[in-house]
């Protein structure tokens, strides 16, 4: 079964939608780096047991609150 989609396609919409029309072992790779919302005060733990320290980045405080990111990240 030939399962290749055209290269260097962009797909827009919600995600969860779009997964439903992709064909199984058609993709290698998809690399996400969207707005964390990491704007804390003190650290976070890493999973492999560093610390990391919150972000002021623009893209972390362009959200009022939690609210406003959950609403950006279903868009």
């Amino acid at each position: 079964m030939n399962n290749k989609l055209p290269l260097n396609q962009i797909l827009q919409g919600n995600s969860l939608e779009l997964l439903k029309t992709i064909p199984n072992d058609s993709i290698d790779l998809i690399f996400a780096d969207p707005p964390y919302f990491m704007r804390v005060e003190g650290t976070l733990q890493r999973p492999e047991g560093g610390n990391f320290s919150g972000c002021d980045d623009v893209w972390d405080n362009a959200f009022s609150d939690n609210a406003d990111y959950v609403a950006f990240t279903q868009a």
